[in-house]
């Protein structure tokens, strides 16, 4: 779509305008990739809740019936960036490229990080308290 710098600020007024008190803070833009297509127009994509440093779960991010097997790969680089976030609960939402290889497309603080769309909360709730308890993060007793 070509658009004018005079018509690019024109729709960022409108948005802000119609958005009105629900306008927080800021406009993010992010830059376009080429996602891998499946079936149509089906992209692979996986959000991985991390804990404490490590992945805890990585489920598939989208509201399509289309099943990946299996995990997506956990990268080397990947790796390094959860242990350089300075954060105890946090997401990364993965997406494969055209060309196959997967990029980061969003980190989250985990707390406003929504659960994908698959009635996962069972599997999402069971790794959460296993993680914590396995790691005695949290004092289960009710003494």
């Amino acid at each position: 779509m070509d658009i004018t710098p005079e018509n690019f600020h024109q729709l960022l007024k409108r948005f802000i305008d119609e958005r009105g008190s629900l306008y927080n803070n800021g406009l993010v833009f992010k830059e376009f990739l080429p996602l891998r297509k499946y079936s149509g127009n089906i992209t692979n994509e996986w959000r991985i809740f991390v804990l404490n440093g490590k992945a805890i779960l990585s489920l598939p991010n989208n509201n399509n019936v289309f099943s990946f097997e299996g995990k997506p790969p956990l990268i080397d680089w990947l790796h390094n960036i959860i242990q350089s976030i300075q954060s105890n609960f946090f997401t990364i939402d993965l997406a494969e490229l055209e060309n196959e290889e997967y990029m980061i497309i969003e980190a989250g603080d985990g707390q406003v990080s929504g659960l994908p769309p698959r009635n996962v909360e069972i599997a999402f709730f069971d790794h959460l308290h296993n993680e914590l308890i396995n790691h005695k993060h949290f004092n289960h007793s009710y003494e």
